[in-house]
């Protein structure tokens, strides 16, 4: 019977909760080599909780985060030789978990710079980033007037909202309540990237899509607190 590589991550926690922390190190190592090679279905499993938890190993067991730093490192240069947009994403995975995602930015600027065409593949991975610096100029470059940004962020909360009333529970609620924070946190980014290129006219389009939309899915919660929490300039410029 072909291993479930689920089994192995639980595994590893539970050797993390026994305080057995070098076969807890061994079995996240395990975990994250072979994961994909028996389950393609893991790819998002293996960039999320086996590294974060990884990590949270890391802090009480000093030699796990070594082994971390070390494939980070080994990461980035397999992106270099390969130029692979999946091999960044798992530099950039482990940067996040490690607490550096200024990392993979710095490394994006120089390819933005010397190669757009493979920036624009890189972008969606270091986008998060690039808002939270307030880097508008290199996101107006690749999010152009937001419009697209703002149809796959719909699509992803339509996802997220639906997965998690099917799982139900408290489980479930977590999944709906992270989707919601993670959804007013993008379209504030959408609304600062279009007020710092003066797009007004394209500012008042989203805001009127954010209301019809989202009041229409029962989360008029959400286009509240995106009014709430906008900067005062964003707000002045859709009204001039």
């Amino acid at each position: 019977m072909e291993t479930d590589p689920g089994d192995i991550l639980q595994e590893a926690r539970e050797a993390c909760a026994r305080k057995h922390y070098s076969l807890s190190l061994e079995t996240y190592h395990w975990f994250f080599d072979n994961a994909l090679k028996i389950k393609k279905s893991y790819y998002g499993v293996r960039l999320s909780y086996c590294l974060s938890e990884w990590a949270d190993l890391g802090n009480v067991y000093p030699p796990a985060l070594e082994e971390l730093t070390l494939i980070k490192e080994s990461s980035l240069k397999e992106f270099r030789n390969t130029k692979s947009h999946c091999q960044f994403h798992e530099y950039e995975s482990i940067c996040d978990a490690l607490g550096c995602p200024e990392e993979p930015v710095k490394i994006f600027e120089e390819i933005h710079i010397k190669d757009k065409a493979l920036a624009e593949k890189l972008f969606t991975y270091v986008y998060a980033e690039l808002a939270r610096q307030s880097k508008w100029e290199i996101c107006r470059e690749y999010m152009g007037n937001g419009y697209k940004q703002y149809k796959e962020l719909l699509e992803l909360f339509d996802a997220c909202i639906d997965g998690g009333k099917r799982k139900g529970g408290k489980q479930g609620e977590g999944i709906i309540k992270s989707a919601i924070n993670k959804t007013i946190e993008e379209l504030l980014w959408i609304l600062e990237m279009q007020s710092h290129a003066n797009a007004s006219k394209e500012m008042e389009s989203t805001i009127e899509h954010i209301q019809h939309d989202f009041n229409k899915r029962g989360y008029t919660e959400i286009y509240r607190q995106v009014i709430t929490k906008a900067p005062n300039k964003t707000l002045q410029r859709t009204s001039r």
